[in-house]
């Protein structure tokens, strides 16, 4: 097949950017240094919300409370039920 290029496999990339990078004068730069991470973007101050309004036929009972109380009711009763059959 013709004009199609075999994949090189890693070992063949590794040697080749080394010779590609030792061939170079000694005075060509190849890359930088950094001494130390750069600082992360500091995020945009958030934007003053508009007061939530309220949604018709919704409450703000917390549904953690609500599911604590089903808990605790369902307690009682499985509590009650094994005591009257003793």
């Amino acid at each position: 097949m013709r004009g199609e290029q075999q994949p090189v496999r890693m070992v063949g990339q590794a040697a080749a950017l080394l010779d590609y990078g030792f061939a170079l004068p000694a005075t060509t730069p190849v890359g930088t240094l950094v001494d130390a991470r750069p600082a992360p973007p500091t995020p945009p101050a958030p934007a003053a919300a508009a007061p939530e309004q309220p949604t018709p036929g919704r409450t703000d009972f917390p549904i953690w409370l609500a599911t604590a109380a089903a808990v605790l009711a369902l307690g009682v009763a499985a509590t009650a039920v094994l005591r009257r059959r003793r």
